[in-house]
């Protein structure tokens, strides 16, 4: 192989090694924050996450994980109602008992 090949080799490597970098670029991995939600109230309840809701009959646990950021609110009619909560990570892992936001 004459040099010429050898630099036009080691130049097209870069230039593909460029281009595959641009259209697949490294994405950092998203972590959720995981939250349990104890249905203490003595009756049901249904919480909504901003995009659908969850329901949850009296005395059971749910662990929901969600972005950073994501509101948790009771659900009145299908309809966000009272905030209970955001979802940050100084709560990741910890227990909400859902009394405690009546």
């Amino acid at each position: 192989m004459n040099r010429l090949s050898k630099i036009f080799t080691a130049f097209s490597l870069v230039i593909m090694t460029v281009g595959f970098m641009a259209f697949h670029p490294v994405t950092q991995e998203r972590t959720d924050v995981c939250i349990s939600f104890k249905n203490d109230t003595g009756s049901s309840v249904t919480l909504h996450d901003g995009s659908g809701t969850i329901p949850m009959s009296g005395g059971t646990t749910k662990k929901l994980c969600k972005p950073e950021g994501t509101k948790i609110y009771f659900a009145d009619r299908g309809r966000k109602g009272e905030l209970i909560l955001e979802f940050d990570d100084s709560l990741d892992g910890k227990k909400v008992d859902l009394s405690d936001y009546q």
